[in-house]
């Protein structure tokens, strides 16, 4: 035990994406596979313990089950020796390996803010881990004003990711806020906020829930605020729920 987007055509906005619809479908499961780091002292000589996560991760249409290995902490300090760090690498290849074949199915290795930033490894966090945390925020309580900050920069695959997201509490959302923030520089080229996908998305809402939209660069004050950019608030959310649930060890 431990306590621890190659651009797709549009769809027409009248017909939500398939998997829009899987909560009417059969159950969809997904397995995540989280590195962090903890308390735990384990020398790089031995196995990297990989355990099961006995608390599920729901989300419309699906669930989420999560497997995980926990890398001590400082390893920053360790990591100054070329020796030491390649033992540790190789002990958590390993781990992932042994990870993968304790399912059939598809599996999202995700590694804590600060592996990544260790490690200097690039990754996004699946649409499901959002609709999870979303699901756990919205449980027993209402939310008719959402403030709904986008990227940056996005595609075509923000629109699903959009829809995926609200579908299944857009019967009581009454007030869309798009956040979109702008670089001084963007200040300078840029006249005006609006962006095809924005206005499609805002006629859909309004047209299909009578859902009033608007934009702004800061969230509507009392309403429920939602970052698609927020990778790091979804690893805190996973790493919160490995290390404060009752965990088995598998391997």
């Amino acid at each position: 035990m431990t306590g621890t987007d190659e651009k797709i055509p549009a769809r027409e906005m009248h017909k939500e994406p398939d998997r829009h619809i899987c909560f009417l479908m059969e159950k969809e499961s997904r397995t995540v596979y989280y590195v962090t780091t903890g308390k735990e002292t384990i020398s790089e000589r031995k196995s990297l313990p990989v355990y099961h996560c006995d608390r599920t991760l729901p989300y419309p249409g699906g669930e989420i089950h999560i497997f995980f290995s926990t890398l001590p902490d400082g390893l920053e300090e360790e990591f100054k020796k070329k020796r030491k760090r390649k033992k540790r690498e190789q002990q958590l290849l390993e781990a992932m390996e042994r990870a993968l074949e304790l399912t059939d199915e598809s599996v999202e290795i995700l590694f804590s803010d600060n592996l990544c930033r260790i490690f200097n490894r690039e990754q996004s966090v699946s649409d499901e881990l959002y609709a999870a945390w979303l699901f756990q925020k919205l449980k027993g309580r209402t939310a008719p004003y959402f403030s709904l900050e986008l990227p940056g920069e996005y595609g075509f695959l923000m629109r699903e990711k959009v829809l995926f997201l609200l579908q299944p509490y857009l019967k009581r959302i009454n007030r869309i806020t798009f956040i979109k923030r702008r670089s001084v520089a963007e200040e300078a080229i840029i006249p005006g906020m609006g962006t095809g996908m924005v206005d499609e998305l805002a006629d859909y809402f309004y047209g299909e829930y009578g859902i009033l939209s608007g934009q702004a660069e800061e969230p509507e004050a009392g309403s429920f605020y939602l970052k698609l950019s927020n990778d790091a608030q979804m690893l805190n959310f996973l790493d919160t729920t490995v290390k404060s649930g009752y965990n088995t060890k598998v391997d």
